[in-house]
């Protein structure tokens, strides 16, 4: 619900392929969430995670996040992970790696 005496918000986001001052006709519709469907053409390609702002004259700012982890992917992320990536990495680098390929289950469950 919008607070009275605000008659309006503009949007603007932080991409340099935008338009700083894009005048556009078209309206847009909040839904009962607070859900705002931007037009293709502000949105370009655009998605993933944003934060915002919103400055003394109401203006929204989008500000795209770059680098942000989902929590089912952290682990992949954590220094011990990624010590050991780099690890594997250097060994296939270097040929310290052989591939056996196993045509039998049984066998294969047996080596473990």
């Amino acid at each position: 619900m919008w607070e009275s005496g605000i008659e309006g918000l503009t949007l603007s986001l932080r991409y340099p392929s935008i338009k700083r001052s894009m005048k556009t006709a078209e309206l847009l519709q909040m839904d009962a969430k607070g859900r705002v469907t931007l037009p293709q053409k502000v949105r370009g390609r655009s998605k993933g995670y944003f934060t915002y702002e919103v400055d003394s004259r109401g203006v929204i700012r989008l500000i795209p996040v770059v680098g942000v982890i989902r929590a089912d992917q952290a682990w992949f992320w954590t220094k011990r992970w990624q010590a050991g990536e780099k690890a594997a990495s250097e060994d296939i680098r270097k040929g310290r790696v052989t591939r056996v390929v196993f045509k039998d289950l049984k066998k294969f469950l047996k080596t473990l």
